[in-house]
């Protein structure tokens, strides 16, 4: 029990006077900084992803009711026409906003390491 109270005593000294310990902290905060901007990219992501899929989901439901007043072929390959035209645009609007949102995550967290590299200031 003795030699148990003196290793932790004596790891507690040798770890006051290490001199990385300083550097750790602002590693971990660099690091805690850096997954809170991963979390915000992550979550803005999965937001829009979901009001995509929503508004792609109502508009595909709609269609087919469409469909179903067309009295003639050629009514319905125009409403497949129309559908096919707007669903490549919203796909096209969110795959950009997709992309945007990736890169604003990855530049969020380099900009932490920009400011470990840079020093505080």
């Amino acid at each position: 029990m003795a030699d148990l109270s003196k290793s932790k005593a004596s790891s507690g000294a040798s770890a006051q006077s290490n001199p990385w310990n300083g550097q750790f902290n602002s590693l971990f905060a660099l690091n805690e900084e850096a997954f809170a901007s991963w979390a915000r990219g992550v979550s803005a992501f999965a937001e829009e992803m979901g009001r995509f899929t929503q508004t792609r989901l109502h508009e595909d439901a709609e269609v087919w009711q469409v469909l179903a007043t067309c009295r003639n072929p050629m009514d319905a390959l125009e409403c497949q026409r129309r559908y096919a035209e707007k669903a490549t645009g919203q796909y096209i609007e969110a795959a950009n906003k997709l992309t945007q949102l990736v890169m604003d995550a990855a530049n969020g967290g380099l900009s932490s390491l920009q400011k470990m590299a840079t020093g505080p200031g």
